[in-house]
């Protein structure tokens, strides 16, 4: 029964995180108060449960200390690497490890084989997780920290960026997947040489569009909060306090809905990345938001895009993917030397002739040899990650929550 206790907690809150209706609108002040109130139950219970919780012991069992299984989800650098290729084969004639990579489908259906796997006590030696899991997985002591058991000439490798995206506590629980990051996609035929790179210019420019370009269903597809709000030096959670009742948690929130009220996005753009990113690629809006994972599509379009750091209050922000390969502590010891070699393969698929759009090397060692765009690189260096803490897909439902009752919120005309 030990054992089950955290997987349980990691179903119901991905059932949690399924399952919202909509409703009323609220004003901006009130659906930041709402979402605070929220988050800070959610904080609280945690801290309550954590004060009974005891991690899981290691258990170093004799096995086959170079033979290494790897389960991964749908996801474009693992698939190139351990797809069904040659790749694998290499890997194992040049590191003498046994590699057993096994494609567990999109990840709604590969966090419902982890999950069941874990109960049982047979979880991979190695798995790509979302990030939600991540602080989850290691508060319970499923997973292990990795600079227990790897070199430090490879975590000191690691570019700094997504070294602090995945550590907690001090110590490095997740190791990056790929490099991805957030980035504005804009139509260069409409903006040429005037990317915005501040919240004011992106105003500007987009009040332009809508006067030069009016057959646009709208200048702006989506703007993350998150990084908006990193931007203004505000945070969600911040030393186990929510920080949405903090200024710049509602300058963003009022920034958003400027854009909105001055017809330079709408409020289901806002609401929904995918919709807006299907709307870029039709040619119907002239900037959005998106993953740089999109980038080989969006090469692949009717006209040109450029890709820019996502522009913030005062200058460039970025977030970093939410993927990241995480060590189950069972065979971790024994298994440390196969397991190092992996990931250091897995962390430089540039170095091994594989070409990935959108991704950035996220080693300096692989950075040197491999560079990307520049615009990327600006983007990647200036890319944060949400605090890695075991609550946070919860906490990330509450805050989306209550933003789409900001969002369809209408200010009272004036008398």
């Amino acid at each position: 029964m030990g054992r089950a206790k955290p997987v349980l907690f990691i179903t119901f809150t991905l059932i949690a995180i399924g399952c919202s209706g909509r409703e009323n609108p609220l004003p901006p002040e009130a659906a930041l108060a709402a979402a605070a109130e929220r988050i800070g139950k959610i904080l609280a219970d945690e801290q309550a449960s954590a004060a009974g919780a005891r991690p899981l012991q290691r258990t170093d069992t004799p096995g086959n200390d170079t033979g290494v299984s790897f389960w991964f989800h749908a996801h474009p650098v693992m698939s190139a690497l351990m797809g069904p290729n040659e790749k694998a084969a290499a890997f194992n004639n040049t590191y003498g490890v046994t590699v057993d990579p096994q494609f567990i489908g999109e990840w709604p259906t590969a966090v419902q084989k982890l999950t069941v796997n874990i109960a049982v006590g047979e979880p991979p030696d190695i798995a790509l997780v979302k990030r939600g899991w991540l602080a989850r997985l290691a508060s319970s002591g499923l997973i292990t920290p990795l600079d227990a058991i790897i070199s430090p000439s490879l975590v000191d490798d690691l570019r700094q960026p997504v070294r602090d995206s995945l550590t907690a506590n001090g110590r490095l629980y997740g190791f990056p997947a790929d490099g991805f990051c957030s980035v504005l996609f804009y139509r260069k035929d409409l903006i040429e040489d005037r990317v915005p790179n501040t919240w004011e210019s992106l105003r500007q420019e987009a009040s332009n569009l809508k006067q030069t370009a009016p057959r646009l269903d709208a200048p702006i597809g989506y703007y993350p909060y998150l990084e908006g709000l990193w931007s203004a030096g505000g945070a969600v959670v911040r030393d186990g306090r929510c920080m949405l009742q903090e200024p710049a948690a509602l300058a963003t929130l009022n920034f958003l809905l400027q854009l909105r009220e001055e017809g330079l996005t709408r409020t289901s753009l806002l609401e929904d990345p995918a919709y807006a990113m299907r709307l870029f690629e039709t040619g119907r809006t002239a900037m959005t938001v998106g993953s740089s994972s999109h980038l080989d599509q969006a090469e692949e379009l009717a006209f040109p895009v450029g890709v820019a750091p996502v522009p913030g209050k005062d200058g460039p922000i970025s977030s970093l993917a939410d993927t990241a390969l995480v060590v189950f502590q069972r065979h971790a010891y024994p298994k440390r030397h196969a397991i190092e070699a992996l990931l250091g393969y897995l962390s430089a698929p540039q170095a091994h002739g594989v070409d990935i759009p959108g991704s950035v090397p996220v080693r300096k060692s692989v950075d040197e040899n491999h560079s990307a765009l520049p615009q990327l690189e600006t983007a990647f260096e200036h890319a944060q990650a949400p605090t890695l803490i075991p609550p946070w897909s919860n906490i990330e439902f509450e805050l989306y929550r209550q933003l789409g009752r900001a969002f369809r919120w209408e200010r009272p005309a004036k008398p």
